[in-house]
Order: C-alpha cells, then structure tokens, then sequence
C-alpha cells in the first residue's frame, strides 16, 4: 500500500466511522460500530484503490464500493441489516462528496 493509498484509506475511515457511530450506536455496541467501519473500509478500499487506478470510472468505483459495503455492514449487524445498509451508504455518499471536494482544491 503507497502512502497515497493510505492517506485515503485513512481520510474515509476519518469521515465514515463517525457516520457509522451516529446511525448505528443507538442499535450495537459502539466498538462493534468503530471495528466494523474500519474493517469494512480495510476490504473495501484497496478494491475500489485497485478499480480506479486501472481505469474504473469513479461512479461506477463508488457504486461498487457501497453496496459491497452495504452487504458487508447488513453481514455484521443482522439484527439491524436495513438500518446497517442505509448508513453504508450515507457514509460513502459523504465520504464520496468529500473525495470529490478535495480532488477540485
């Protein structure tokens, strides 16, 4: 993993945990939230990492990484997999609006 690579993947985890701990806290335990979210972003940014540098477009990157996220965060909270799915991807929606953000500065 290149330090770009992992300025990123640190940056989502930044914006996304947080996300996570406010929509899912109320519901799981907040270290099962915080572990969950850096898990799930562990799997799916070297993915989406991978897609974008071999000439993936970022939409179809961002589609992909949410649903895979979705399903996997439905995965870990089953008694909350509607909800879990939803945050995944509001967490990708902001962590995506972010990326796009910074890319234009």
């Amino acid at each position: 993993m290149g330090s770009q690579e992992l300025v990123f993947l640190l940056l989502t985890i930044a914006i996304e945990a947080p996300i996570a701990l406010l929509l899912l806290y109320q519901k799981e335990s907040w270290k099962r939230v915080l572990l969950a979210s850096i898990f799930v972003n562990m799997i799916s940014h070297p993915i989406a990492w991978f897609l974008v540098m071999h000439g993936s477009s970022w939409l179809f990157v961002e589609v992909l990484v949410a649903l895979l996220e979705a399903t996997l965060f439905a995965l870990v909270f089953p008694r909350s997999r509607q909800r879990a799915a939803i945050a995944a991807v509001i967490m990708n929606l902001v962590s995506a609006a972010v990326g796009l953000i910074i890319s234009s500065i």
